[in-house]
């Protein structure tokens, strides 16, 4: 495997490009990042129609980052005779040369799942020597091509939504900075929904866990379906609110309130990943340590049975952009989730919190 050259991955001007690779199929890296997004051949044709190339697997994770609405399509793709050891828990360590990709688009008319797309961006993190890579290729007006920028304006976009309502938005395209504020700090960069409990749900080729080991990508039998640990689907009103609930807040909120170093929010001591078990760092009871007039007037992150008091809820549902979390990718909050987390904490049980 051709190793990376860090220095372009991270600059406007990388100098000449690399030709693209004949042949059909996704099969290996470049030696720096293509200029387009159709030279890496992971789609068939430029990618508009967002159909995986050989070799290239889709796939859908449980519980969803929440994005302004738009609608996702993730994808990965592994070098070949490459291997994921198996975790039942946590993210996978994936091997030198994996790529992770997630197109970002508006349906014309979300009241059709059919519905004609305007594609916005397409965010590719490639498993380097060095670490994970990011890169964002942004699709133009015309939807043929999407061409890599580090930095991009935002993107003026309308479309009809589930009740047919006319919407519009101002989309905002993280710079390749940005990216490390949620996928961690430069040398422990991370992919967030590469791991078990987020992927072992049926998917276009059955069982997705189940369709990777039979593509050979891991390094060893797995258990049965029956034994493996998995998210809650948020949306999903048979399973219990507050499996639902935690999913959520893991997926959308987790990657940085959690006490890893590398965190960028490790230091509020507030952890929302899903196997926090620890009333107070749930927020239960606690006083924040650095929300200051995020904190809309309240005093805990979370008041049992009281959702009103909760800064948790405050920060979701708030119209100001300087204290809605999460703090980037949002012009909109998001009613779901905000409700359902609303229902976990109205559904808590305990001592209330101190005046």
């Amino acid at each position: 495997m051709r190793r990376l050259l860090l220095a372009c991955l991270l600059t406007l001007a990388c100098g000449a490009e690399p030709s693209a690779p004949t042949g059909g199929g996704w099969t290996t890296l470049p030696q720096a990042p293509y200029r387009t997004l159709a030279e890496w051949r992971l789609f068939e044709g430029s990618g508009a129609t967002q159909r995986p190339a050989e070799g290239v697997m889709a796939y859908e994770v449980i519980a969803p980052l929440f994005s302004d609405h738009t609608w996702k399509y993730r994808f990965v793709a592994i070098p070949p005779g490459a291997r994921i050891p198996w975790r039942p828990a946590g993210t996978w360590a994936l091997p030198e040369g994996a790529v992770l990709v997630k197109t970002f688009a508006y349906p014309r008319d979300a009241r059709s799942p059919t519905s004609p797309l305007r594609l916005l961006e397409t965010r590719i993190i490639v498993k380097t020597r060095e670490g994970f890579i990011p890169h964002t290729y942004v699709w133009n007006e015309a939807q043929t091509e999407a061409v890599r920028q580090v930095a991009a304006p935002p993107v003026q976009v309308s479309w009809v939504d589930e009740a047919g309502a006319t919407r519009s938005n101002e989309y905002v395209i993280p710079n390749t900075n940005q990216c490390l504020t949620c996928h961690g700090q430069r040398g422990v960069t991370a992919p967030l929904a590469l791991r078990n409990e987020q992927l072992d749900r049926a998917g276009a080729s059955g069982d997705q866990i189940d369709a990777m080991a039979a593509r050979g990508w891991f390094d060893g039998p797995l258990p049965p379906a029956a034994m493996r640990v998995r998210f809650a689907a948020p949306g999903d009103e048979t399973a219990e609110v507050a499996a639902r609930a935690r999913a959520y807040l893991h997926a959308n909120c987790g990657h940085c309130h959690n006490p890893r170093d590398t965190s960028t929010a490790s230091m509020t001591g507030l952890n929302l990943e899903v196997g926090e078990a620890t009333p107070v760092a749930l927020g239960v009871c606690r006083r924040p340590a650095m929300a200051g007039a995020g904190a809309g007037g309240l005093s805990y992150d979370v008041v049992p049975g009281q959702p009103e008091r909760s800064i948790l809820l405050f920060r979701m549902r708030t119209n100001s952009a300087r204290d809605r979390m999460p703090p980037l990718g949002l012009n909109f909050n998001d009613a779901f989730g905000a409700s359902l987390v609303e229902r976990w904490i109205r559904g808590m049980t305990g001592a209330a919190c101190d005046p």
